[in-house]
C-alpha cells in the first residue's frame, strides 16, 4: 500500500510502499478515504511537536470503511463507515472507564504521533476506537 512518510522534519513527505498492516483479534482494518490536516500536522512536519522517532506516517483524523475484523470483532461490520479516534487508550484503567481517555494511565499511544497514522490506505486500530459516522456524511466532511 502506499503510504506519506515523514523521513526528515520540514522536508517534503516521502510517498512510499509500506506493508498493509496484520490486524489482531480486537481490531478492525480501514481502508482510509480521506485524512484531516489541522495545525498539529504542520507543527509535527515542522519538528515542533513531540513525535516518535522518524519515519512516521502522520495524520491523526483518519476517516474511512472497515474492511476486515478481528476474530473478537463482534459489533461492527464489514462496510461499516466511520472515524477512527486517535487516542489508543486501554479501556480498563479508571480514566477510560469515566469517559476521560485522554488521560489513560495506560495509553498504547496517539495515531500519527507514536504510532503510524492516517497518511496511508489502511491502518489497523481497535474495535474501540472506530465512531461510526452516518452514510449521508461525507468521508472529507467526518475528518
Amino acid at each position: 500500500m502506499k503510504a506519506a512518510v515523514l523521513r526528515n522534519f520540514s522536508e517534503p513527505l516521502s510517498v512510499e510502499d509500506v506493508p498493509i498492516p496484520k490486524i489482531k483479534n480486537d481490531e478492525v482494518l480501514i481502508k482510509v478515504k480521506a485524512c484531516g490536516m489541522c495545525g498539529t500536522d504542520i507543527k509535527i512536519w515542522s519538528g515542533h511537536k513531540k513525535v516518535k522517532e522518524l519515519p512516521l506516517i502522520m495524520g491523526h483524523e483518519p476517516a474511512g470503511e472497515v474492511v476486515e475484523l478481528g476474530h473478537g470483532v463482534k459489533d461492527l461490520k464489514i462496510g461499516d463507515r466511520g472515524i477512527a479516534h486517535f487516542y489508543l487508550s486501554c479501556g480498563h484503567c479508571i480514566y477510560c472507564k469515566t469517559n476521560r481517555e485522554t488521560l489513560c494511565s495506560n495509553i498504547k499511544g496517539r495515531l500519527g504521533f507514536e504510532l503510524d497514522g492516517g497518511f496511508t490506505e489502511y491502518i489497523a486500530i481497535p474495535a474501540q476506537n472506530f465512531i461510526p459516522i452516518p452514510d449521508e456524511l461525507s468521508f472529507e466532511d467526518a475528518c
